[in-house]
This record gives structure tokens, sequence and C-alpha cells, in this order.
């Protein structure tokens, strides 16, 4: 059976959702019962004093996204995306073309350099440990064939 959730618990699911943020988390950090979104109480809206509290916790929710519907759901100047929101292809190549294009600039950085350090090592070991796998199942199957 379809639940019908008021305007209000509509929006917050779907900012739980666009967020990557746990149902189990929102309920337990804002001590919002979770029978307010099943059932009866689903349909009814959240009191202010919740209210308040939702956008004191999670503070990138713009209040009146939250209340009317209208403008952005997260407020600009604290908007840091979710990394599930990142890996969307349309904000993977925004990424991808600032790296590229900021890329002198970023490898002056020790911590940015000393990040793409490691990914390279990383990189390398995947390489040699591909290659020791392969060595591997050669190995095997000489003593398969041996053993015939």
């Amino acid at each position: 059976m379809d639940r019908i959730l008021s305007p209000i618990k509509q929006r917050i699911t779907f900012y739980l959702e666009n967020q990557g943020v746990k149902k189990s988390d929102f309920y337990k950090k804002t001590g919002i019962s979770p029978s307010n979104f099943k059932g009866t109480g689903a349909k009814s809206e959240l009191g202010g004093d919740k209210i308040v509290k939702i956008v004191t916790i999670f503070e990138d929710i713009s209040p009146e996204w939250l209340l009317t519907g209208k403008g952005e759901m997260l407020k600009i100047d604290n908007y840091t995306p979710s990394p599930k929101a990142l890996l969307q292809s349309e904000n993977l190549n925004f990424i991808i073309k600032y790296l590229v294009d900021n890329n002198k600039e970023l490898m002056e950085k020790e911590l940015f350099r000393k990040y793409i350090e490691g990914n390279i090592k990383f990189l390398e070991l995947e390489k040699e440990k591909l290659k020791y796998d392969e060595e591997m199942q050669k190995l095997k199957d000489v003593i398969v064939k041996k053993l015939k």
C-alpha cells in the first residue's frame, strides 16, 4: 500500500535520498520517531520544533525549500555535495575538467601531490598484483597438466 507523506515529509525524504543520508541516522540525530513517516503519522505535518531541529542539524538544507518547496534544496553557501551526487556523470565531467584545467596549480600543493603520488603507487601495486596472479595461474596450469 502506498503511503502518502505530507509535503514537508516528502521533501525531507527527497533530501535524505539525494544526500545519501540513512533514515535511521536522520531519526537518531533529530530524535524524530520513524512513526512520523509511517501510517497515519505520514500524513500529518511536523511541528515547528522538529523543523527547527532539522534545519539546525542539517545545515545545508534550505529552510525556505523545506517549508514551501520554493528555491533550491541546498543553501548555496554551505553546499557540499554528497559522494553519491559527485559521482553522477555531469558532476564527474565537471570535476575532471576542473582537474585538467587546474592541474599545474593543484600539483603545487603538497597535500594534493601526495594524494596523486599515493594513487600512482596504488595503481603500480595493482599492476604488479595482476602480473603475479597471471604467473600463478600459469604455474597452476603447468602443475595440472603434469598431474594428468
